[in-house]
């Protein structure tokens, strides 16, 4: 991991995201990212209270609050009078989440669903870019050549996408299945190469010297779409060295039933470009294939993405 920050937060757990938060509210200069050395973010607070996140306790009285805390009732006299339950009731209300009491003084989102809070603070870390990807997924990207990180493109962005696909198609039909260069056709696309959360997860693979050089729309019509034979993107690519990594993002969801794409785990790490034979097959959309004897397609994986989702794979992946 390559990269600069100025302020780095250890835990991706409520608190973790809690002080991230309001730091880059305060402060949206600063470069924040949240480290977490397991596979997954907000964890505890997908369990707790039973799957509905008991968010907090409603006590609203400082002094009475800290006796809760027998090992630090004096230290933390101070911070409750900064921020306090009711501080917490309105930081969650003025996000779109009210709280519920409860008979016990339990205090949960009225939803009652943990999910209410995890997508509270996603939203939030996502709108004020904060960094999230996990020790873990970095890994998983340098062992498997690929990762798929937490991130969902907007539904408005994804709505957008499909109008000035359609508007693309109707002036090109040609590119009904493949167009290897959108931007040369439709500049206006480049607003969502540009997503500062997706630029940031290559930052973070890379390093902070890279360029977005080129975008791709790989479409599949059902029934008589084309297909794409095995390959690696840096046969393709005129560009040396070959450091570079591709960002997948679904329009629709990509499912086995529909064609998704599909990878060799591991096949990215000797840094090489495999033998490439042509192929002018007339319903591919690529035409340089992968030599069979250099891969084998039994140890194959399905990328399962849901709408909105992106996936980051190394230029040598097969």
């Amino acid at each position: 991991m390559n990269t600069s920050f100025d302020v780095l937060i250890i835990g991706a757990g409520a608190a973790g995201f809690f002080t991230a938060i309001n730091i880059a509210e305060q402060n949206s200069s600063l470069n924040i990212a949240i480290l977490e050395r397991g596979n997954a973010v907000l964890q505890k607070v997908k369990v707790s209270g039973g799957g509905r996140c008991n968010v907090t306790h409603a006590c609203f009285d400082p002094k009475e609050l800290t006796q809760f805390y027998p090992r630090g009732e004096k230290e933390l006299l101070g911070p409750f009078h900064q921020f306090c339950c009711g501080d917490t009731f309105e930081w969650f209300d003025d996000r779109g989440v009210p709280l519920k009491i409860e008979a016990d003084n339990r205090v949960f989102p009225e939803a009652n669903t943990s999910q209410t809070i995890i997508d509270c603070f996603q939203k939030a870390v996502d709108k004020l870019n904060i960094k999230v990807l996990t020790k873990e997924q970095i890994k998983q990207y340098q062992d498997d050549g690929f990762v798929i990180p937490d991130f969902k493109m907007s539904e408005n962005y994804l709505l957008e996408i499909e109008d000035k696909h359609n508007q693309l198609i109707n002036k090109f039909p040609e590119y009904k299945n493949y167009c290897p260069a959108v931007l040369l056709k439709d500049e206006s696309f480049l607003k969502y190469c540009l997503n500062d959360k997706i630029i940031d997860f290559v930052r973070q693979l890379l390093g902070n010297k890279f360029a977005l050089w080129n975008s791709s729309f790989f479409a599949k019509p059902a029934y008589n779409g084309f297909e794409t034979p095995w390959h690696q993107d840096g046969q393709y690519w005129p560009i040396k060295p070959l450091a570079t990594c591709t960002v997948w993002l679904a329009i629709d969801d990509a499912t086995e039933e529909n064609g998704c794409m599909r990878f060799i785990k591991g096949s990215h790490k000797d840094k090489k470009l495999k033998d490439h034979l042509r192929n002018n097959k007339e319903n591919l959309t690529l035409h340089q294939e992968l030599n069979k004897k250099d891969y084998d397609m039994s140890k194959s994986v399905n990328l399962l993405l849901k709408r909105g989702q992106i996936s980051l794979h190394d230029v040598f992946m097969v």
